[in-house]
């Protein structure tokens, strides 16, 4: 018999990816096992009898993900699921659009705080080989403009010490512009605004 597989075989041994960081996960499947496998109707859309390797992140709602999987032998399938003894009906997004070589890609927001569970596979019986994730973990909500005084910023309202201008915004054309007002007596600054 060969070396037991990995503590992160199955989801009871996932690796926690660190909150609010981003970086690079690199490894090979040879020496897992075929634990995960999700039908043809799960969110990647294909069944993947490859072997498999699970991460896991703890989020908060609003935290944006965005993960980057490749293979170098075998055709990569990932996906990411809040209940590993339902990846199908946990599903939160998965990938398996492109073929060996290809990069699979997810984006996706936490709907709230919670376990998240990553689980690299393949398609394939017994496929292993080199694999790399690359991940981004933004935390603190969507990013938007901020504005303190004229000069605008991107960050999120968290982080915005200013004037938050929402989600989804940004500095172009500059938002922060003060308009002068011609005259600065009161009824001046009232008679404005009516």
């Amino acid at each position: 018999p060969g070396p037991p597989p990995p503590e992160n075989d199955m989801c009871g041994g996932a690796i926690l990816i660190e909150n609010c960081t981003s970086g690079q996960l690199a490894g090979d499947l040879l020496n897992y096992t075929n634990n995960y496998t999700p039908g043809s109707n799960s969110c990647t859309g294909y069944s993947a009898n490859g072997r498999d390797a699970v991460y896991k992140l703890e989020l908060d709602g609003g935290e944006v993900v965005h993960l980057d999987y490749v293979q170098t032998n075998f055709d990569a399938s990932f996906y990411v699921v809040t209940d590993c003894a339902n990846i199908d009906g946990s599903c939160v997004d998965g990938a398996d659009n492109t073929v060996t070589g290809g990069h699979e890609i997810i984006d996706f927001t936490a709907a709230g705080p919670g376990t998240y569970y990553i689980i690299l596979d393949a398609y394939g019986t017994n496929t292993g080989g080199p694999w790399a994730l690359t991940y981004t973990i933004q935390c603190g909500g969507p990013q938007g403009a901020c504005c303190i005084g004229e000069v605008c910023t991107i960050t999120n309202e968290g982080d915005c010490a200013g004037e938050w201008l929402g989600g989804g915004t940004d500095c172009s054309p500059n938002p922060c512009i003060v308009i002068p007002v011609e005259e600065s007596t009161w009824g001046a600054i009232k008679a404005n605004y009516r």
